[in-house]
């Protein structure tokens, strides 16, 4: 258990914890430690909380780095890296979770970055955030050794004050289409980054279960749509196709107004990120038709 000082921006004080014990002791006794994965995003370090004086990182946490496959869901550590989970392999993680894992920045920042950092990112939604939010993930938070709270990842906002994202639990499920696409810039994240995810289930010409997720600036994942397509004998007619189209462009607008209640995007960026949103589902909608 050590204590350093380090010039990280700013004179923030860097503290480092070998296992949970620590971590829990660290997280009583310093007052507004800031806890992290490994600090790939830099920019969350240096413009999201410009007040922090204590920085944990949790890659260096053992126990927060193990994996454990089961049958019908894969728990992860929240400081487990990008390419750890990567070698898992595509036959063991949800295809569209693998996806995105691979359009994930360079190598080396696959060795550093964790998932939980990727999650946890709230200045807008990250890769990993809509792959997850179609799986139906659910992420477990600590305060200490016998705190543990539990919260679907569509109700995930911030991390609960005085916790921290200790493991991420994935349904192990078989999709008949997954599809997974990210827009914007290949290597970096900026205002047009946006992530795309489509998932279908089909039994006997019949959708039994759809999922869509869109995130970046703005993320929602809407019932009502995917409620339209269950129990749709296929292949889609042109005339349901167009319809659920015009539906899901008037559910983009409800929640770019939500969005811009509390936060500012140009009428451009939104306009691009809608019209690439629809031809996205239109380009999935013709696995159906």
């Amino acid at each position: 258990m050590e204590k350093d000082k380090l010039d990280f921006e700013k004179n923030i004080q860097v503290i480092s914890a070998q296992n949970l014990e620590e971590l829990f002791y660290f997280q009583k006794s310093v007052r507004d430690l800031y806890i992290v994965g490994a600090g790939t995003t830099k920019e969350h370090l240096s413009n999201s909380h410009k007040g922090i004086k204590s920085i944990l990182f949790t890659r260096t946490i053992t126990d927060l780095c193990q994996i454990e496959k089961k049958e019908r869901y894969i728990d992860i550590g929240s400081a487990s890296s990008l390419a750890q989970i990567l070698e898992l392999g595509e036959k063991i993680i949800p295809k569209v979770f693998y996806d995105a894992l691979k359009s994930i920045a360079n190598p080396f920042i696959k060795n550093l970055a964790t998932i939980g950092g990727n999650i946890c990112y709230t200045k807008k939604r990250l890769t990993l955030f809509s792959p997850l939010l179609a799986l139906e993930a659910g992420l477990e938070f600590k305060a200490s050794a016998s705190d543990t709270l539990y919260i679907p990842i569509s109700k995930f906002h911030e991390v609960p004050k005085g916790y921290f994202l200790s493991k991420i639990r994935i349904p192990i499920e078989d999709w008949d289409i997954s599809i997974f696409k990210k827009l914007g810039p290949q290597e970096t994240i900026n205002a047009f980054s946006a992530f795309f995810t489509f998932l279908a289930q089909i039994e006997k010409a019949v959708v039994v279960d759809v999922r869509i997720a869109f995130c970046g600036n703005i993320s929602f994942r809407h019932k009502e749509l995917e409620n339209k397509l269950l129990g749709i004998r296929l292949p889609l007619s042109s005339k349901f196709k167009n319809e659920l189209i015009l539906e899901a462009e008037k559910l983009y607008d409800l929640s770019f107004e939500e969005y811009q209640e509390n936060n500012t995007i140009s009428k451009t960026t939104d306009a691009l990120l809608k019209q690439q949103y629809l031809n996205l589902l239109s380009f999935s909608l013709d696995y159906l038709s």
